[in-house]
């Protein structure tokens, strides 16, 4: 987590050469093979999903770790790989997140209102949310589905 958050800050305020030396660094570490499935994820090579189910197996066992270090963990690597400018990889992690039980309140959809609750997300799963909210809402439009009434954001 702490890596994600490092990546994240270093993305933020341009610090590329950083990012890219701690991203090294979390793929050398030698103690835990979690360290490198992330770093490899963040880097591109599980993008395919056979190779993606390495990236699964990794969520499954740091979601036995509990819901409050299951939030502060995909918020610390949507941040990271928001800020890398990764946003499909970003959305594919939230997917992954909420399919584990995790933000269970963050899209509701039904005829009169679509809302999107972002209240426990930092700001990259906030920026993730609203993007996979918005291109929802953009396809319903396109492919001429009745739009709901209301459309609700919710922060606090």
């Amino acid at each position: 987590m702490c890596y994600c958050m490092m990546l994240a800050v270093y993305a933020k305020c341009d610090r590329w050469d950083y990012a890219y030396k701690l991203l090294d660094e979390m793929l050398a570490n030698k103690v835990s093979n979690i360290h490198q499935v992330i770093g490899q994820m963040i880097r591109g090579d599980f993008d395919g999903d056979a190779n993606w189910q390495m990236v699964e197996y990794i969520f499954d066992k740091l979601n036995s770790e509990g819901c409050g270090f299951g939030i502060r963990f995909y918020n610390a690597l949507l941040e990271a790989l928001w800020w890398l400018g990764q946003k499909e990889r970003a959305a594919r992690v939230l997917k992954e997140a909420t399919k584990r039980g995790l933000f269970p309140e963050l899209f509701r959809q039904n005829k009169l209102v679509f809302f999107v609750d972002v209240h426990r997300m930092w700001e990259g799963g906030t920026y993730t949310s609203l993007s996979i909210w918005l291109n929802n809402m953009q396809e319903m439009f396109l492919s001429g589905d009745d739009l709901p009434q209301l459309a609700t954001v919710v922060v606090a």
